[in-house]
């Protein structure tokens, strides 16, 4: 897993094209998170999802398993799911591979190209002839969602319409230019959205032009994630990329989006540089990054941070990952100060015992980013830097091939609280069950914070038929709550089904249906997405 943390250190000398697949949790339990997609043909074992926090993508879930439309993920972090949470995949596709030929090769070589090669090279000793370059290559999609309340049909907080549409081109026309981009529209229909604008529904998250120098270099300019500096979401502005041996570098010149609408501001200058090292050893891969970014309002210094990544294994069963994020600037009654804060630390370090046992545990301690110049007129109250620390230990015993059982346990400390969030879990899952090929699971869920305290019991059974073209769930969650402050409980079941079909290679439907009972009371839900790919072909001419 802490291999995958970092696989958005994408190789600068292929065409790093973000591509986002949208995702919905689906069910949670105690070691896994269980995410829907329309499709998962483009993701991997392997992979990570993202969750946004103030629009900017945080690393959050890695992917153990997967079916045709579901994935089941593991935790980075303390992030806390419930069902219906949003997720999203970051794909960097990889570009057709560039084929060098041989004109004095007489014997023809044989070469297994799949669609993660990033190069594939026809060697010899004699000097190489001919380079043919590459074509282009097209991913796109456009969906487009209803979720709505049966109750309340057109006045419901819930009841929204959502277009998303990403296009992905590299090598235009056989060209050096590339293209990213990544539009969303969401419209709610409740009533206390009236006066609200277009580009208050309208979101912009990518849409960039990309240039490729050389081999090694690589020059974008608009909205983009870099992947190297994914943590710090979108860069509005100049972004240069170089690759030399097993290490890259980057600078960043523009600004970062708005904060309050994402939209362009100007005044939020910011530049900065990343330096990158990647290598593969015989125990593994070895990732190692650091950033050092300023952000400026109105060209003050709002904020002046680095960020340090590192992950690489202690020896073949125990693997280690490191971020940090400190702030290298204070103002003291108007005086600005060079100083070395941490604002963020998180570590993680898994223990395979066994094929079938693992061990795993994490420390995440963050506080508050003061932004001096954003901010300025609540920075008193951001001043007392509360602390927020976490601590997760999680076991995995997989009893069978199909039977596998899971234990974790969560403990955060907020600020001046002394009383911790304690969050226990436990999950028996049955993937693929012999004869009946179905998938089961079942878990409890405990939670006890400063104000809540209660139990969500779950359950959930799904089958692929008609091969794979048609996926069916069932799902059913038992949750009671109390508030400690006012002794009042919530009682709930909920009862949900969905329905995946997949029309074409390209194309799918996406039906769920949810039902909440509570206090005599029901609840209907409905949430029905249309799918449409398109790709251009990836066949190589020889």
């Amino acid at each position: 897993m802490l291999l995958v943390l970092i696989s958005f250190q994408a190789s600068l000398n292929a065409q790093t094209n973000i591509k986002i697949l949208d995702g919905t949790v689906s069910y949670v339990n105690a070691k896994s998170i269980y995410v829907k997609f329309y499709s998962t043909k483009e993701l991997h074992v392997g992979d990570t999802l993202y969750t946004y926090q103030n629009e900017k993508p945080i690393p959050s879930l890695v992917i153990t398993r997967l079916s045709s439309i579901s994935c089941v993920c593991e935790l980075i972090g303390n992030a806390q799911f419930k069902i219906g949470d949003p997720v999203k995949g970051m794909i960097v596709p990889s570009p057709i591979p560039t084929i060098i030929k041989d004109t004095l090769q007489k014997s023809p070589i044989k070469q297994n190209i799949t669609e993660s090669d990033t190069s594939i090279k026809v060697t010899n000793t004699d000097k190489v002839k001919e380079i043919k370059k590459n074509k282009p290559l097209i991913n796109g999609r456009l969906s487009v969602s209803m979720l709505g309340d049966f109750n309340q049909p057109f006045n419901s907080k819930s009841t929204r319409t959502r277009v998303s549409n990403s296009l992905n081109i590299s090598n235009i026309n056989g060209s050096k230019f590339s293209l990213e981009s990544y539009l969303n529209y969401t419209h709610n229909y409740s009533k206390d959205q009236i006066g609200v604008g277009f580009f208050d529904e309208f979101k912009l998250y990518t849409l960039a032009l990309g240039y490729q120098l050389s081999k090694n270099k690589q020059i974008w300019i608009g909205r983009r994630i870099n992947p190297n500096i994914s943590n710090m979401g979108a860069h509005d502005g100049l972004q240069y990329e170089q690759k030399i041996g097993l290490f890259s570098y980057g600078l960043l010149v523009g600004s970062k989006p708005n904060l309050y609408d994402y939209g362009y501001n100007i005044k939020l200058e910011q530049a900065g540089a990343f330096l990158a090292h990647n290598a593969n050893t015989k125990k593994g891969y070895i990732q190692t990054s650091i950033a050092f970014i300023e952000q400026r309002y109105s060209w003050k210094v709002d904020r002046r941070f680095t960020y340090f990544q590192h992950s690489s294994p202690i020896t073949k069963n125990i693997n280690f990952f490191i971020s940090a994020e400190l702030d290298l600037f204070k103002r003291i009654h108007e005086e600005n100060i060079s100083s070395v804060n941490f604002t963020s630390l998180y570590a993680n370090v898994r223990y395979r015992i066994t094929k079938k046992m693992s061990i795993q545990s994490s420390y995440d301690n963050r506080r508050n980013v003061i932004y001096y110049e954003t901010y300025k007129t609540i920075i008193d109250k951001l001043i007392d830097q509360e602390t927020r620390q976490g601590l997760r230990l999680q076991y995995s015993y997989n009893v069978f091939r199909y039977l596998s059982m899971n234990a974790s346990a969560f403990f955060r400390f907020e600020g001046k609280n002394d009383i911790p969030t304690k969050n226990y879990l436990f999950n028996i899952y049955m993937n693929n069950i012999p004869k009946l090929h179905v998938t089961l699971s079942a878990s409890t869920n405990y939670l006890k914070t400063d104000y809540i305290q209660g139990m969500i019991y779950s359950g959930r059974i799904s089958k692929d038929v008609f091969k794979s073209k048609l996926n069916v769930e069932l799902n059913y969650r038992k949750i009671n709550y109390m508030y400690l402050s006012s002794e009042t409980k919530t009682n709930e079941d909920v009862i949900g089904a969905n329905l995946s079909f997949q029309l074409s290679r390209l194309s799918s439907v996406l039906i769920d249906v949810e039902s909440t009972f509570a206090n005599h009371d029901a609840n209907y839900r409905y949430y029905i997405t249309v799918l449409q790919r398109f790709k251009n072909s990836k066949k190589i001419k020889k």
